[in-house]
Order: structure tokens, then C-alpha cells, then sequence
């Protein structure tokens, strides 16, 4: 039987006014613990910019700074760099925001990106955005340029999660349970769309891959995150004929979401249907490896961060919440989370690191 939450010296906890599906961290660098949360299946959906107390006193530990009503769901959101953020709402509209002072407007908005269809995931790099719909297609924005959205392919398996990581090359993550890797450099002439330049099917199985993240640092390292709760690793480097991606499984119901730690992503944060938050840490399989680092070196292979070390990685349960916890972000301060319960939790990096 689970147990509820309990706040501690390093837990707070604060209602965030609706069902939470995505919070983010924003601009984490300026350590101003500023962040933003969307919420879904409610009359009236919010973004909402909050700031954390320094001293709450017993009070609430969040302030309420600004809100800005939108069209529906929010189903995604994403920092583009600095105070502003990428949005995917599930009418197909994409939204970027602007967060500064304290306040939120819309600096852009792409209407029915999707064709009618929900804008599920959404990604960023510099000036570009990528969202993924229901209807299988992934379409690029580039906020610098007045020229069409770029289709990155159509008639695919419902995108559930993206990760762009260079200007040209993105991962998708599928309900087909499937993870393709995209090169928009390789576009054909004579083809409508970009064929994939990678596909992985992870857990050899058609159960539906939820979401995906790309370590901050060696971005061909994949975390990613199954519907049966499943949390794995590949590395993007090897084909998908030789790729033997690292997986474990775990009784916590569907993972809902999955990131690195930006400064330390040895330590990988997940959170579940189920209302669990896990901690993946493999620092200390890293510090064994870096033993032969030097054999990796020459052969143009770097152990540090592989696939294989978060296969013995530390577990360790850090909450479990009584409803589905749906998004967690991590930052150099501390680990938010939103979920079903309407709560907002944060955890101060005292508690995990």
C-alpha cells in the first residue's frame, strides 16, 4: 500500500490549481527558482508562472506570479533557452511564452499544426521548435524565419515524446513502441517526407514508449520510458541492428516522464502513473569505468554515461503520491513535480544529491 506524500524540511508541497500534466524549470542558470506548470482536463486550462519562497515560514512555498488561460490541455512544454518556453496544447496549437518579470506573453502562435489533430510532444534547439501530433506527423517551426513549417514525416504511429538534439537530428519516441531518429539533412526529392535514418524497437514489443530524453552532455546517450514501466538506455551511435539497449523494468504502473540531472546526469529522475518518483544513480559504475577510459578513447568510444552503466545504477524510491504523478524537472536547485492530486511538489537538492 502506498503512502501519501509527507512534507518535510526539504518537501514542499503547494496546490497548483488543476490536474498538472507538464512543469518546467525556468531558466534554471539564473537560480532564481522560477518554473512553470499547464494543466489538463479542466474547465478553463492555465499556464502558471511560480516563483519559490526563500523563507516560507510555514505559508504556501510558491508564489503565484502570473496566469495565462489557454485554448485547451496542455499536453507539453519545454524551455527554449532563457525565460521562454514552448507549449503543445491538444487542439494541434503551439504557443511560445515568454516568462520574464514575472510575467507570461505570447510571443507566437501556430494554429491546427497538426491537421486537426492534438500536438502531443513538443522540442526545441535554438531557434527551432518540433512538436509530434496524434496523427503520427512531426513538423518543424523555425521562430527566425517566415518560411513554411518544415514536415519532418506524416502517417506515423502517434508521437508521444521528442528530443531534439542538434540542429539537424531529433528522436522520436511512438505508441508503436517504436524510437526513430531523424536527420533533416536527409531530405529526398522525390519523397514528401524524411524517411528515418535509425529505428529501435526497445523492448521488442509493441507496447507504447512514452517519453524520451537525451543526456545533456553526450546526446547519443537515450533515456527513454515505457507505457508497461519500463525505463531504458541506448546509445544512438550504434545501429539499430547492433544496438542492445539497457532495460529495467519496474512495478509502477505506466512512466509518465523521464529526464537526466543537467549538471550530474549520472542521476536520471522518472516518474510514473502510479504516482512514483525514482532515482537512477550511476555514479559510481561511471567511476569504474573511467578505469579504461583511456582503451575507449583510442578506439573513438567513450564509456562515461553508456547504456550499460545505469543497468546497475542506484534505485531509490524518493516519493510515492497517491495519484498519478505526470512531470518532473530537475535543475541545480531541486526536483519539481506535478500531478493528478493537483499538487506541486518540490524537493530541494539537499534531499537527493
Amino acid at each position: 500500500e502506498k503512502n501519501t506524500r509527507t512534507t518535510s524540511e526539504n518537501n514542499h508541497v503547494q496546490s497548483g490549481g488543476g490536474k498538472i500534466s507538464k512543469i518546467r524549470w525556468l531558466n534554471p542558470e539564473s537560480r532564481q527558482k522560477v518554473f512553470v506548470s499547464g494543466t489538463y482536463e479542466h474547465a478553463q486550462n492555465k499556464i502558471s508562472l511560480w516563483s519559490v519562497r526563500a523563507a516560507p515560514l510555514g505559508g504556501e512555498p510558491f508564489r503565484l506570479d502570473c496566469q495565462l488561460e489557454v485554448a485547451d490541455d496542455v499536453n507539453d512544454m519545454k524551455s527554449c533557452g532563457g525565460n521562454c518556453f514552448a507549449v503543445a496544447l491538444n487542439n494541434g496549437d503551439l504557443l511560445v511564452v515568454d516568462g520574464d518579470d514575472g510575467k507570461l506573453l505570447t510571443r507566437h502562435i501556430f494554429c491546427n499544426v497538426h491537421q486537426r489533430c492534438a500536438a502531443h510532444a513538443i522540442s526545441s534547439f535554438d531557434n527551432l521548435i518540433v512538436s509530434g501530433g496524434s496523427d503520427g506527423s512531426i513538423v518543424i517551426q523555425d521562430l527566425n524565419s517566415n518560411s513554411q513549417p518544415f514536415l519532418v514525416t506524416s502517417q506515423m504511429s502517434s508521437v508521444r515524446s521528442l528530443s531534439m538534439l542538434t540542429q539537424n537530428v531529433l528522436v522520436s519516441a511512438h505508441l508503436c513502441g517504436r524510437i526513430y531518429m531523424w536527420d533533416t539533412r536527409e531530405k529526398f526529392s522525390n519523397w514528401p517526407w524524411l524517411k528515418p535514418v535509425l529505428v529501435y524497437c526497445p523492448t521488442n514489443t509493441t507496447t507504447a514508449v512514452m517519453t524520451v530524453a537525451a543526456h545533456p552532455a553526450d546526446y547519443h546517450l537515450i533515456s527513454f520510458g515505457t507505457e508497461d514501466g519500463v525505463i531504458g538506455f541506448l546509445d544512438a551511435r550504434v545501429s539499430a541492428e547492433c544496438a542492445s539497449p539497457t532495460v529495467i523494468p519496474f512495478s509502477v504502473g505506466c512512466i509518465n516522464e523521464v529526464t537526466f540531472h543537467p549538471t550530474y546526469p549520472e542521476n536520471v529522475y522518472c516518474v510514473s502513473s502510479e504516482g512514483t518518483l525514482l532515482h537512477l544513480d550511476a555514479t559510481r559504475q561511471n567511476l569504474m569505468q573511467r578505469f579504461t577510459e583511456r582503451e575507449a578513447i583510442r578506439s573513438n568510444l567513450s564509456l562515461r554515461g553508456g547504456p550499460s552503466s545505469f543497468g546497475s545504477a542506484k534505485v531509490t524510491v524518493l516519493m510515492e503520491a497517491a495519484l498519478s504523478t505526470n512531470s518532473v524537472d530537475v535543475c541545480a536547485d531541486g526536483v519539481i513535480l506535478g500531478d493528478d492530486s493537483h499538487m506541486i511538489t518540490f524537493i530541494e537538492k539537499g534531499f537527493f544529491v
